[in-house]
C-alpha cells in the first residue's frame, strides 16, 4: 500500500495560490448608490406621533399640572366620584376592546 501525502498538500497550495489573488468584487449596484432607505414599522410610527404630540401639548400639561397642585395644597380640589368612576371604566373598555379605536 502506498500513501502519498505529498499530492494533497500541493493541491492545497495551488488552489490557495490561485485564490490568493482573487478578490471580491463590491456589487456596483451597493457602489453607486449613497441613498440608504429605512422604513419604519407601524408602531414605530403611532409612537413618534404620540411622542410629538406629547412634545406640543408639554406646556399646557405642565400649567394643568401646577393648577391641580395648587388646589390639592389649598384643600379646593374636588373629585367627583361619578366622574372617576365614568373614566376607570372607560380606560378599562378600551383596554378590553382595542379593535374599536
Amino acid at each position: 500500500m502506498k500513501i502519498n501525502g505529498t499530492n494533497r498538500i500541493e493541491y492545497v497550495n495551488q488552489t490557495y495560490k490561485k485564490n490568493l489573488g482573487k478578490v471580491d468584487k463590491p456589487d456596483k449596484t451597493a457602489e453607486n448608490s449613497s441613498q440608504v432607505t429605512i422604513e419604519l414599522s407601524k408602531t414605530s410610527q403611532e409612537l413618534k406621533k404620540h411622542i410629538e404630540k406629547l412634545n406640543k401639548s408639554d406646556t399646557v400639561d405642565r400649567q394643568r399640572i401646577h393648577a391641580i397642585k395648587q388646589a390639592i395644597q389649598d384643600g379646593s380640589y374636588k373629585v367627583s366620584p361619578e366622574k372617576l368612576a365614568e373614566k376607570i371604566l372607560d380606560r378599562i373598555l378600551e383596554q378590553t376592546n382595542p379593535e374599536d379605536e
